[in-house]
């Protein structure tokens, strides 16, 4: 009998958000029974994941909106030399 996967949970706080006119998708998730990841994606599909875990959602968006009022959004937007060759 094969055992069933982990149930991820998102968070009520993950959404898009926008500053300087740029907009990101912000995610919020964890496994059942285990801490929460933060994950920023831009529309390219760029994903940035913090290496640290929160304790709970409200703790991992207060990181993202720190890290944005401190380096800004833009950090999280793939720049056309950062995309992969087709």
């Amino acid at each position: 009998m094969a055992k069933n996967a982990p149930e991820i949970i998102e968070s009520p706080l993950s959404q898009t958000y926008t500053a300087d006119g740029e907009t990101v998708e912000v995610s919020i998730y964890r496994l059942q029974h285990s801490k929460w990841k933060l994950e920023v994606i831009d529309s390219q599909g760029t994903h940035t994941v913090w290496d640290d875990d929160f304790n709970s959602d409200k703790d991992a968006w207060a990181e993202f909106l720190r890290d944005v009022t401190e380096n800004g959004i833009a950090q999280f937007i793939a720049k056309p030399s950062d995309s992969p060759l087709h």
